[in-house]
């Protein structure tokens, strides 16, 4: 392999897995904001709890179903919609103010993050061989066990001076800024 593609193969791999380590982020940055969420919606702790397990619930129902479908499709393009989707599901969470159209946006957020760590895992298996693939798989797989590691402590913390709006809004520009590295 020439020297620009391997180049080139760990821009992509970098951008996977801080893709990676986006989808965990969504999923995790979100527990400190519990009671704020219950309080601002006024419901119940229960239906708070419910967008949490119900985002788990949907992150692996979509990985079952999805691990065939990606295969065979163009993981750039299945990557930008998913980024795409869980983007506009953000900005619903973060401006609505009926906890149900909060609650289905969350449960999209959930479908969009989904895909994500499958296309970064079969991307990764094409572009790597071998020992360099063991190496990219690594290097995947920090990133993304570090979110649930760091986003309460994130989450926590722009919640504080920010509010869950805030939280949701810091997800969209990562988001933002993955397609625009994405060329898009």
């Amino acid at each position: 392999m020439s020297e620009s593609n391997q180049r080139k193969n760990k821009i992509i791999l970098l951008l996977l897995s801080i893709s990676a380590f986006f989808a965990s982020l969504n999923q995790n940055i979100y527990s400190p904001m519990i009671p704020l969420i219950r309080d601002t919606f006024e419901t119940t702790i229960f239906w708070v709890n419910l967008t949490v397990s119900g985002f788990i619930f949907i992150t692996a129902i979509m990985q079952v179903i999805l691990g065939t479908f990606i295969d065979t499709k163009n993981q750039k393009k299945l990557l930008v919609f998913s980024l795409i989707l869980t983007s506009i599901s953000i900005l619903f969470c973060a401006f609505t103010t009926n906890f149900v159209v909060f609650f289905i946006a969350r449960m999209f957020q959930a479908i969009g993050t989904a895909m994500i760590p499958l296309i970064a895992v079969n991307v990764i298996a094409i572009l790597f061989e071998g020992e360099e693939r063991g190496d990219a798989m690594g290097t995947y797989q920090i990133l993304l066990t570090l979110a649930p590691a760091l986003a309460p402590i994130l989450g926590g913390f722009i919640g504080q001076y920010y509010g869950y709006s805030g939280v949701f809004l810091f997800l969209f520009i990562i988001s933002m800024i993955l397609l625009i590295f994405l060329g898009y």
